[in-house]
């Protein structure tokens, strides 16, 4: 697959890998410089995610890192992954990860335990937890505008991390089929919130 993506870089917009089997590291698909769209479903083998993924090895060689991994992803969606616990990126390489990312949907991980920090930036728009009871999310992205949160969504469905007491810009969140018997704690402090959806959530006292 690495040779694949070495000979289309330049050409693939949108990639979508499901049940590869037992294949346990994903390529380099932080190589592909212009793709704006990425789905990772049903990977059962796959328990880490870590330098790989971004292409910051490459034979063995730090050199040839890219100086931006990922830099026109727009959209990044991981569902049905009940082994993935983690994606560690720690490096002594100066990278940016995913500058532009808009939206980002995780779903049905339930033993993921942490994002990377690099992924909550400035640019994500929307993000969407479904299903993942042990993910730890320090803080919320500064220009979030909708958050969506189903089922048990990990520390997101009992707080909300908000940085500087406040969050500005959020506009929408919706909460579904929480297992909890309150909502997450730091509501008020959303002072640009419109709309707030709250079904199907039987356990709330």
């Amino acid at each position: 697959m690495e040779d694949v993506l070495d000979e289309w870089h330049t050409k693939i917009l949108k990639s979508e890998i499901a049940r590869t089997g037992t294949k346990k590291v994903l390529p380099a698909l932080g190589r592909l410089e212009f793709l704006e769209y990425l789905r990772l479903e049903d990977l059962d083998s796959v328990s880490q995610m870590g330098l790989e993924v971004i292409g910051v090895l490459k034979n063995g060689d730090i050199s040839a890192a890219p100086v931006i991994a990922f830099p026109n992803l727009k959209r990044l969606e991981i569902s049905w992954m009940k082994h993935w616990e983690e994606w560690v990126i720690k490096t002594t390489v100066n990278i940016t990860l995913m500058p532009l990312l808009q939206k980002l949907r995780i779903y049905d991980c339930p033993m993921l335990k942490s994002l990377p920090c690099q992924i909550l930036s400035s640019s994500l728009r929307k993000m969407s937890i479904k299903s993942c009871p042990h993910l730890e999310v320090s803080y919320l992205p500064p220009f979030l505008e909708k958050l969506t949160l189903q089922s048990d969504a990990g520390s997101l469905s009992i707080l909300l991390p908000i940085q500087n007491g406040l969050h500005t810009n959020l506009k929408s969140l919706a909460i579904r089929y929480s297992p909890h018997s309150t909502l997450p704690q730091g509501l008020s402090q959303l002072k640009a919130l419109q709309t707030l959806q709250v079904e199907y959530c039987d356990s709330l006292t």
